[in-house]
């Protein structure tokens, strides 16, 4: 598995705010440093028909910031199969993933860039 973490492009930041739609496999991150919202990977393409849902942390329950990593489960071709979305809670440290799911075309590498 390749891992990645996810930065802000603007201000450098690490944690995040995160939407997500767990049936539609998109999520939305949102700088808490700065405010810069970005869509990672390929949820471009499938955001205007998301009904995405700003989480918080399960443990804790009362905080919104993530650290956030995405990882990649590759083809023996190098391509992606499977992407893992992982979060770190920036108050209480719990560990999680809100989302994953499969990748079921070629070439992968516009998607693996926008992180």
């Amino acid at each position: 598995m390749d891992v990645k973490p996810v930065i802000c492009h603007t201000c450098g930041g690490k944690s995040f705010e995160l939407r997500v739609d767990r049936n539609e496999g998109a999520i939305q991150v949102k700088c808490t440093a700065c405010g810069t919202k970005k869509i990672l990977l390929d949820g471009d393409e499938i955001w205007e028909d998301a009904s995405p849902r700003l989480r918080k942390c399960r443990v804790c329950k009362t905080s919104r910031a993530f650290n956030v990593r995405v990882g990649f489960v590759r083809r023996e071709s190098g391509s992606v199969k499977w992407v893992y979305i992982g979060n770190r809670c920036t108050n209480c440290g719990t560990l999680g993933s809100y989302l994953d799911w499969s990748v079921d075309y070629e070439p992968t590498d516009e998607m693996e860039q926008n992180i």
